[in-house]
């Protein structure tokens, strides 16, 4: 917790802030950086999600777009594409390192699915009372909680 800030909201924008304590390969090591980074920012991850689907993160080597695609209320498809600065996207002797990134990424996300996946059983359950969210760690689905509810009880005074 002490490397990460708690989410903040703006608006229908959430974002988040990582702090690296050191660089390594696949976050900010062995790639080109973006141009212009001082110190700070070249040591940090940024997140920012537009609920409810879309996330964008950005590191000093790369940028990962998320977009997820609600298929029924059990499923969804999620779309990761990465940018990376050209030389590094196509350079040959960035190929291991590159890699890296995508192998990261892959891991994370395989990380991710198991655990979204024991959540919907968990959720499907029928001894499921609705759980508890964090403020500190879940403030994403909070807000996106609170944005439904505000737009739910909106419509119904428009009818």
């Amino acid at each position: 917790m002490e490397e990460r800030t708690p989410s903040f909201v703006e608006g229908h924008v959430l974002w988040n802030r990582y702090r690296f304590r050191s660089a390594e390969e696949g976050r900010g090591l062995g790639l080109p950086h973006f141009p212009d980074l001082d110190g700070e920012s070249a040591m940090q991850g940024i997140w920012f999600t537009v609920a409810p689907s879309f996330s964008v993160e950005i590191y000093p080597d790369h940028i990962a777009m998320f977009e997820v695609e609600p298929l029924a209320p059990d499923l969804s498809r999620e779309r990761i594409s990465i940018f990376l600065m050209p030389e590094a996207a196509s350079g040959e002797q960035y190929a291991r390192n590159r890699q890296a990134v995508l192998g990261l990424w892959e891991t994370l996300n395989r990380e991710d699915i198991a655990l979204l996946e024991g959540l919907q059983r968990g959720r499907a359950a029928p001894a499921y009372d609705g759980g508890v969210l964090s403020p500190y760690w879940d403030e994403a689905p909070r807000a996106l909680a609170r944005m439904l509810a505000r737009t739910m009880r909106e419509e119904s005074e428009r009818c």
